[in-house]
């Protein structure tokens, strides 16, 4: 993504940007773990088979797409995997896409391969796309790769399974699913990726639903104790898990479109941990009035009084209905006195927030939120009876460039050729809450 400092949230950017730095060096760690190398054919590129959508194979495992080149010149076995000159290894090669022409070279290969200890997927194939084949060492080879009319077929030290059926041979070979979780709703999705390095076996599980999701996963990995990495927060956490059947089951809250790193590096003392999930106690709701400063030089009053908290595309005054930008809502809150505990936390809700806040209390910036939930640690900044708060919101641009198309209005944006319509809809803006503040107690 391309953005500068014209972005209406670039000066609140750094929470995200971090987040992204954090992925990004998690996800470089070691190498991936995939076990289906997916050679697409010879007669197709992988963009025209990925165009209208990725190919789906079986739930719980990943895979590779790889073609005739790394076929030829990548590929070796060594412990009945093929393994490349990179150090990816995979468990079995699955023929897919345009396999079922293939070239004599490529043929060939594959019978190296099986002959090595190799474990491969597909049916034969029909013919060859190239007129510069022998089409007598063809047959041959075809046949030799492919001897007999069984599923299950011996080729040297390898076997060849003659069938598309990939879930049927994963479970014959017994290569159990590298993930797997319980669907909490008919429309969950989690997806993963997974990578190791060294001992450490690193796993990116992402919910791709717009909904919490509460569910237990399944990890191929035995004998370590589960972290939660939180890539937004740059914290981990331990994480309750059971270690049986040659997995590591770990119960997972998800937050929508939620992204947790389960990262697996010390050894387990016990096959399973408990921890309690922590004790939420709410401390105060924040209700109005609230004072609320706007950006200048963006249509907007300079200040406003809003006795509660609303989406602004409601407000009557057009300058705030169309704003884009950033606006500071500010109100002293009196919290009570509270029992002083180093387990203890102190944490802002921001309720539903278009769509970026930043919280300040007394004075210092308690960090940033760019997606819900909009929660906030505030230990450090709170003390009992006064406080000051500020939450500056930031929105996206198109409600102002949608403001500036309507009948009469004073342009206050300009864009060389703006989208946007008279009529087009407004996206919810502003803080709309509920804010309260809670406190948060973590057995020890």
């Amino acid at each position: 993504m391309w953005f500068n400092r014209l972005e209406t949230w670039s000066e609140q950017a750094r929470t995200w940007t971090d987040y992204i730095a954090r992925s990004s060096f998690l996800l470089q760690q070691g190498k991936a773990v995939i076990d289906v190398a997916y050679f697409y054919g010879e007669e197709e590129s992988a963009t025209g088979i990925n165009h209208a959508r990725a190919p789906q194979i079986t739930e719980g495992y990943n895979y590779d797409f790889v073609n005739s080149e790394a076929i030829l010149n990548e590929f070796s076995v060594r412990d009945g995997k093929l393994v490349t000159k990179s150090g990816m290894q995979y468990r079995l090669l699955y023929l897919a896409g345009t396999s079922q022409r293939m070239t004599l070279p490529v043929l060939k290969k594959l019978q190296s391969l099986a002959e090595a200890g190799a474990v491969i997927v597909g049916l034969p194939p029909i013919d060859s796309p190239s007129l510069a084949d022998n089409a007598k060492d063809w047959n041959a080879t075809r046949n030799a790769l492919w001897p007999g009319n069984g599923t299950q077929l011996k080729v040297g030290s390898g076997k060849v399974y003659c069938t598309l059926d990939l879930a049927q041979v994963l479970g014959m070979e017994a290569i159990a699913p590298d993930f797997t979780y319980i669907k909490p709703d008919q429309d969950s999705v989690v997806q993963f990726q997974h990578r190791r390095d060294n001992d450490t076996d690193i796993y990116f599980v992402n919910n791709r639903a717009d909904h919490q999701a509460y569910t237990t996963a399944d990890f191929r990995v035995t004998g370590k104790v589960p972290e939660l990495w939180m890539a937004d927060r740059g914290t981990i956490e331990p994480a309750s898990y059971t270690i049986h059947d040659g997995v590591t089951t770990v119960p997972m809250r998800l937050e929508a479109r939620d992204v947790v790193f389960v990262v697996f590096r010390e050894p387990a003392k016990q096959m399973s941990h408990d921890i309690p999930a922590p004790l939420r106690t709410p401390v105060m709701a924040i209700t109005g009035p609230w004072h609320v400063e706007f950006e200048p030089g963006r249509g907007a009053p300079k200040s406003a009084e809003f006795d509660d908290l609303s989406d602004w595309t409601n407000n009557t005054n057009p300058g705030i209905k169309y704003f884009s930008g950033v606006a500071t809502y500010s109100q002293t809150i009196t919290l009570p006195a509270f029992t002083s505990d180093s387990m203890a936390k102190m944490e802002l809700d921001r309720g539903k927030v278009h769509e970026l806040a930043e919280g300040i209390v007394n004075g210092k910036s308690v960090g940033t939120a760019w997606k819900p939930p909009y929660r906030i640690d505030i230990t450090d900044a709170v003390k009992p009876g006064e406080n000051s708060l500020s939450i500056k919101v930031v929105t996206l641009w198109p409600n102002r460039l949608i403001g500036d198309q309507q009948p009469g209005a004073t342009k206050v944006t300009f864009v060389p050729n703006s989208t946007y319509k008279t009529n087009d809809p407004l996206l919810p803006s502003g803080l709309i809450g509920p804010v309260s503040v809670t406190r948060i107690l973590r057995s020890k």
